[in-house]
């Protein structure tokens, strides 16, 4: 049985609810309906809630929330009478028949349209193939197949097919994982239900403020965030004053938000937590502890093209990383400064580099300089600033929850596979 069906059969019987054909149209669906059901359902409510309340009502009226609803019968003929008869008790058998056949024959679609999704996925993705032969052996694998049908039978979306594959293949490389498991699970249970452009947007919200690039400027860290949204395509937002997308999304479990309200903005969030290696104020070129950085790395085997010109401040240079945590990411320059790839530093390197990012200046005033220079960035990217204005103008803040960020995770790299997985952890 098609659940969207009955779904549309309820709200047209409520849009009628006022009309005088109200019952009547509701008497026939509900025979169908228990005809389906082997009669019992649907003569239940047919016999509980018609005839009742045909019976309860006087010769003229009834009132149902304070509305009269007339009598029936008075608008029929004895001809019209008799077909409603007939179609209510009789359950016409070519009619449900046709009813289930077209049923039937959508859900048969869909199923086949998931199935080649799913197919070439799996192919393209999988990657643990020895976990994938060892879980086909177990009961459960199959369960979660059937399950994955059921989620897939219920929906005519491409992207929700997408999603469930690609969710399924998570499972598969951390099935061994209980809680990711679970989580995963569960996301595969909302797949259908969330809203395709709010998950979209809260991809959006994702991308720029947990996915970054570990080398390059800040010019390059927001070009790289402009090339993933503009792969998503059209972003629909929300109304910035809208709150009943905060409520879909907790429902789901997606994310999590308190009455507070959102004096976080966007340039400041990025400047001061996620670019913190691009919009440092670094060494002074020529300066007493710039030559005693060159000197520190010397000695250990790096050269000075460990520094790169700072991009937002003329005359500083800086390490080549956007964050401190990273930089064992960096370009590995040896002392004459050639390139030297597939090298990994040493402890003494990193304690080294460690050492020269606390030597980084800290002033005020040329840091607000880099912070204006920073924000004057946003005006060469339209897609972002579009973000940076909806972001800064919500109403409360809010924090992606686990299977919110498995979700976002999942829908941006179907856009660009090379994007870390979710690890699990609050990003």
């Amino acid at each position: 049985m098609d659940l969207e069906l009955i779904k549309q059969f309820i709200h047209t019987i409520y849009q009628w609810m006022s009309s005088d054909a109200a019952i009547m149209i509701l008497q026939v669906i509900i025979s169908i309906i228990g005809g389906i059901f082997g009669g019992v359902c649907g003569g239940f409510v047919y016999n509980k809630f018609i005839v009742k309340n045909t019976q309860s009502s006087n010769k003229n009226a009834t009132q149902i929330n304070g509305n009269p609803v007339y009598n029936l019968y008075n608008n029929f003929d004895e001809s019209s009478l008799k077909i409603i008869d007939y179609i209510v008790n009789q359950r016409d058998e070519k009619i449900l028949f046709q009813v289930e056949k077209r049923i039937e024959d959508k859900v048969s679609t869909r199923l086949e349209a998931f199935q080649q999704i799913f197919t070439s996925q799996i192919q393209k993705k999988i990657i643990n193939k020895e976990e994938l032969n060892k879980l086909s052996e177990k009961p459960e694998f199959y369960k979660l197949i059937n399950d994955t049908k059921k989620i897939a039978a219920q929906t005519d979306n491409l992207m929700d097919y997408e999603l469930l594959s690609n969710l399924f293949i998570e499972y598969i490389d951390n099935n061994k994982d209980m809680i990711a498991a679970t989580n995963i699970k569960k996301a595969m249970d909302i797949v259908v239900d969330i809203d395709k452009d709010i998950l979209n947007m809260i991809t959006v919200y994702y991308i720029v403020k947990h996915i970054r690039l570990a080398c390059g400027t800040a010019r390059d860290m927001l070009a790289h965030s402009e090339r993933l949204i503009l792969k998503i395509g059209d972003i629909k937002y929300t109304a910035t004053n809208d709150i009943m997308w905060y409520d879909h999304l907790e429902v789901l479990d997606i994310i999590k938000y308190e009455f507070k309200p959102n004096q976080i903005k966007l340039v400041d969030y990025l400047f001061y937590n996620r670019y913190s290696g691009c919009v440092c104020i670094g060494l002074q070129k020529n300066s007493k502890d710039y030559f005693k950085a060159i000197k520190m790395l010397n000695s250990v085997g790096l050269g000075s093209n460990m520094f790169v010109d700072h991009d937002l401040l003329s005359g500083y240079v800086r390490f080549n990383v956007s964050g401190s945590e990273l930089l064992h990411t960096l370009p590995y320059y040896d002392t004459k400064n050639i390139l030297i790839q597939n090298i990994l530093f040493n402890d003494k390197q990193k304690k080294v580099m460690k050492e020269i990012w606390d030597m980084y200046i800290k002033d005020k005033q040329l840091e607000q300089i880099v912070y204006k220079n920073f924000q004057s960035l946003f005006n060469e990217f339209p897609v972002l600033k579009k973000f940076l204005e909806w972001h800064d103008n919500i109403l409360y803040l809010f924090m992606i929850k686990p299977i919110g960020n498995l979700l976002v995770n999942i829908n941006v790299r179907r856009y660009e596979p090379t994007i870390n997985k979710y690890d699990g952890k609050t990003q």
